[in-house]
C-alpha cells in the first residue's frame, strides 16, 4: 500500500481499505500496542505498524497473524487471509497495468474487423468502467446490448485487443450462442486456462466451481458472445476483482445486477457512408449519391453495411451499376431500422450464395383483421442451431414421421441430435425426440400429408429454451424416387400453428419457428414455397381472433432463403412499418 491519502490512484481499492478497517475494529475490542502485536505474531514491530496504517500490504500469513494476535475468531482471521490475497492479486495487476504496452497473457480473442470505426466513444466507455471499478469481491461485468449486426462482438473483441496486455492471465473468448450446454462453455474456458481436459468434470456445477477456483486468484478478461439470459453471465463471473467479464447481447439483461450496460445504437449517415466506402475499398468509383444511397438504405446497421459491401465486392457492381436499395415501406429490421439491400430478383444470381454464417432477424408488424391488433412476422438468418429465445419450432418431417439420422444435414436430424440427451463425449445415450415421436404416431403411419404431431423438446427445453417440437409432414417418399415436397405445403402451416394453439401454455403468448418445407430433399422450388409459407401464416394470423401465436418466424438459412422470404413481405401490403 501506499503513503498516500485514500483516493490517490496509486492506492489500491476495495482490499486495503477493507484490512484495516478490519484491525482497526478488533484493536477497538482489544486495545494492544504495536510492541505487543508484534511480540504475539511474530512479526518484526516496524512491519507492523506499516500493516496497520495502511501503508504496507502485508501477505496472507502476516495478515493472518496480526489478526490472531489481535484476538480475531477464525471466521475473521480466514476474512483478513482472503482480504491480503485479493490485495496482492490487485497489486499485481495494477503493477501490469502499469507496463502499458507490455505483453499480457493469452489472447484467444478473434481479431476486430479489419475496418472498425465509429466506436471510440463506447470503446473508451468500457475501459472507463473496468477502471473505475472498485469491488473488492468480484469481477467488473460491462454489458453490450443491441440490435442483430450492430457491432456488439467487433467492438468487444476490438476492446479486448486493446487492454490485453493489462490482464497477464490472458484475454479469452466463449460464444455461449454456438454451445450446445454450459458444460461446453466451461470446458474451453479451463482448457484456454491451462486445465488438462481429461480432468474437467462432465457434471456443470462442478464445473463452474473449478472454473471459478481457477480464475479467483487470476488477472483475466473474458469476453461472453451472444448470451441470451443473465443467467449465462453471471455463472462466469469470478470473485476476483482483478478480473473483467464483457458480455453481448441483443437484449438488456435487466436481471444482471451492478453492471455497465452500453446501448450500441445505429451510425450516422456520414459514418455509414465511410464505413461502406472503406469496406468495398472503391471510396472513389461508386458516385458519392449510390453509395449514400446504398449506406442509408442499411440504416446504419454495420452488419447490414458489410453484408452490401461482401455483395459489391463480389459481383463487381460496385465498379459501374450499384444495386438498388430496398423500396420503402415495410422492409423494416428490428428496432424499425431498415433492413439491409437486396440483389434479389434483379441481382440475386450475382450476389452472395450458399449458408448465412451470421445470424440476424427482420422483423415486420401484421395487422390483423379478426382482432385489430398487431402480430409479428419475421426472418432469422443463420444456423438453427444458435436460435436460442424462440418458444416453438415446426420440424418438417416424412409422413412416416421417421425423423433424419444423426449423421444427416437436415433440420430434422439437428433437432433429433441437439434434443437427445448425450454424454461428455458427444455420444447420445437418449433419443428424447424420435422415441416420443414414434410413441406419439405408433401404428397409425403415414399419416395424411400435412399432418402436423407435436413432441416434447427434449435437451432443447434446456439449451435452446424451446418448448415444444411440432413435427409436420411435409414431404412424402416413394420407393426408387425418394422424397417430394407436399403439394398443398401452406396445408402444413395451417396444421402446424393449430397444434401450436392445442399445446401452448395458455398463460403467455408464443412465437414459432418455421423452416423452409420441403425443399431441401424434397426439391421444392425456393420462391414459391416462401410465397406458400408466408401467406398460409399471414393468412392464419390476420383471421384468428384469439390466437396464443403472437410471432411467427422464418428460418433462412440460405441466401437464395433469404431474399425469397423478403421478396414476398415486401410485396404484400398487408405488412406496415408502423410502430405497435
Amino acid at each position: 500500500m501506499s503513503r498516500t491519502r485514500r483516493g490517490d490512484a496509486d492506492l489500491p481499492p476495495g482490499p486495503a481499505r477493507e484490512l484495516v478497517a478490519l484491525y482497526q475494529s478488533l484493536r477497538g475490542r482489544r486495545p494492544l500496542s504495536i510492541g505487543q502485536i508484534a511480540l504475539r505474531s511474530e512479526l518484526a514491530p516496524g512491519h507492523v505498524s506499516e500493516v496497520l496504517r495502511g501503508w504496507k500490504a502485508p501477505s496472507p500469513n502476516a495478515a493472518e497473524l496480526i489478526a490472531r494476535a489481535l484476538g480475531a475468531d477464525p471466521a475473521t482471521m480466514l476474512k483478513a487471509r482472503s482480504l491480503a490475497e485479493a490485495l496482492s492479486e490487485l497489486n499485481r495487476h495494477l503493477r501490469a497495468k502499469g507496463r502499458g504496452g507490455s505483453p499480457g497473457g493469452r489472447l484467444d480473442v478473434p481479431p476486430p474487423p479489419s475496418h472498425f470505426s465509429s466506436r471510440a466513444a463506447e470503446a473508451d466507455r468500457i475501459v472507463a468502467a473496468i477502471d473505475a471499478s472498485a469491488d473488492p469481491h468480484r469481477a467488473v461485468v460491462i454489458q453490450l446490448y443491441g440490435q442483430a449486426g450492430a457491432g456488439k462482438t467487433a467492438l468487444a473483441c476490438h476492446v479486448a485487443h486493446r487492454i490485453h496486455a493489462r490482464y497477464p492471465d490472458g484475454c479469452l473468448f466463449v460464444d455461449v450462442g454456438a454451445m450446445d450446454d454450459t458444460s461446453q462453455v466451461y470446458a474451453r474456458l479451463l482448457t484456454r486456462l491451462g486445465v488438462d481436459a481429461g480432468s474437467i468434470p462432465a457434471d456443470p456445477a462442478e464445473a463452474r466451481a473449478l472454473y471459478l477456483s481457477t480464475v479467483r486468484r487470476r488477472s483475466v478478461l473474458v469476453v461472453v458472445d451472444d448470451v441470451a439470459s443473465a443467467e449465462q453471465v453471471t455463472a462466469l463471473v469470478p470473485a476476483s476483482p482483478t478480473c473483467a467479464v464483457i458480455a453481448t447481447s441483443r437484449q438488456h439483461l435487466d436481471a444482471l445486477d451492478d453492471c455497465c450496460a452500453i446501448h450500441l445504437g445505429a451510425l450516422t449517415q456520414a459514418e455509414s457512408v465511410a464505413l461502406l466506402a472503406a469496406m468495398t475499398q472503391q471510396a472513389g468509383a461508386i458516385p458519392g449519391p449510390d453509395l449514400s444511397r446504398l449506406a442509408a438504405a442499411c440504416g446504419g446497421i454495420p452488419g447490414a453495411l458489410r453484408m452490401v459491401a461482401a455483395e459489391l465486392r463480389k459481383s463487381g457492381q460496385d465498379r459501374a451499376d450499384p444495386p438498388a436499395p430496398p423500396p420503402a415501406g415495410p422492409h423494416r429490421g428490428r428496432s424499425g431500422s431498415s433492413t439491409p439491400p437486396t440483389l434479389a430478383r434483379s441481382g440475386r444470381e450475382a450476389g452472395p450464395r450458399g449458408p448465412i454464417t451470421d445470424s440476424s432477424r427482420y422483423e415486420y408488424r401484421l395487422r390483423t383483421t379478426a382482432s385489430g391488433g398487431w402480430r409479428v412476422v419475421g426472418i432469422v438468418t443463420g444456423d438453427i442451431r444458435r436460435i436460442r429465445n424462440i418458444d416453438i419450432w415446426v420440424n418438417p418431417e416424412n409422413t412416416d414421421m421417421r425423423m433424419a439420422r444423426f449423421e444427416e444435414y437436415t433440420i430434422s436430424a439437428i433437432v433429433r441430435y441437439e434434443g437427445a440427451r448425450r454424454d461428455a463425449a458427444g455420444r447420445v445415450v437418449e433419443d428424447i425426440i424420435a422415441e416420443d415421436l414414434s410413441h406419439r404416431v405408433a401404428g397409425d403411419v403415414p399419416v395424411a400429408a400435412g399432418t402436423a404431431v407435436s413432441t416434447g423438446s427434449g435437451q432443447l427445453a434446456e439449451s435452446h429454451n424451446v418448448s415444444a417440437i411440432i413435427h409436420v409432414a411435409a414431404v412424402q417418399g416413394e420407393p426408387g424416387a425418394g422424397y417430394r415436397q407436399v403439394r398443398e405445403v401452406g396445408r402444413c402451416v395451417t396444421s402446424a400453428l393449430a397444434e401450436v394453439e392445442r399445446v401452448a401454455d395458455d398463460r403467455r403468448p408464443v412465437s414459432v419457428l418455421f423452416p423452409m418445407l420441403g425443399t431441401g430433399q424434397g426439391g421444392g422450388d425456393v420462391d414459391r414455397t416462401a410465397a406458400v409459407l408466408v401467406g398460409a401464416a399471414t393468412d392464419y394470423l390476420t383471421e384468428a381472433a384469439a390466437t396464443r401465436v403472437s410471432a411467427v418466424w422464418f428460418l433462412a438459412h440460405t441466401y437464395d432463403e433469404l431474399a425469397a422470404f423478403r421478396d414476398v413481405i415486401g410485396g404484400d401490403p398487408r405488412f406496415t412499418a408502423e410502430a405497435t
